[in-house]
C-alpha cells in the first residue's frame, strides 16, 4: 500500500512545494528523502482529517482527550522551567489547523529538511 500524495496534497498549502520537489527544485538537505516524506505525510493527514499522531516508540501515560492543537515537547530549559525544544513525535490537531500545515511553511524554504521537528519549532513560535 502506498499513500496517494496527489490526493493528500490537493488543496493544501504544501502542494506547490511538493511540485517543486518533484521537479528537483528543492534541496534535499541532510535529512533522507524517506524521512522527509514521512514527516510530510503525517502533517498532511493531520491537516486534511485532524486527529492524533503518535510515534510508535512513545509511551502514553495520560489521556489525550483534553488536548487540542498541541505538539509534544522534549527538552526542558533548567534555568526557566520552560520547554525549549519541540518534537513532532506527538501531535494533536483539529482539521485544517494552520500549524498542522508546517510543511507548507517549508515550501518557502529551499531545504527539504525543515519538515520535521525543526519545522514544528518554527511553526509554533507564534503560539
Amino acid at each position: 500500500m502506498c499513500p496517494s500524495f496527489p490526493f493528500l496534497l490537493a488543496g493544501t498549502p504544501a502542494a506547490p512545494w511538493f511540485d517543486r520537489l518533484r521537479r528537483g527544485s528543492v534541496d534535499p538537505g541532510d535529512v533522507p528523502l524517506a524521512q522527509n516524506l514521512s514527516n510530510l505525510l503525517r502533517l498532511l493527514l493531520l491537516y486534511k482529517f485532524g486527529g492524533v499522531y503518535v510515534d510508535a516508540d512513545v509511551l502514553v501515560l495520560r489521556s489525550f482527550a483534553r488536548l487540542r492543537n498541541a505538539i509534544g515537547a522534549q527538552t526542558l530549559d533548567p534555568a526557566t522551567g520552560s520547554w525549549s525544544r519541540l518534537n513532532n513525535a506527538v501531535m494533536v490537531f483539529d482539521k485544517m489547523h494552520p500549524s498542522s500545515t508546517s510543511s507548507s511553511r517549508s515550501s518557502r524554504r529551499p531545504s527539504m529538511g525543515a519538515n520535521g521537528a525543526t519545522m514544528a519549532r518554527i511553526s509554533c513560535r507564534g503560539w
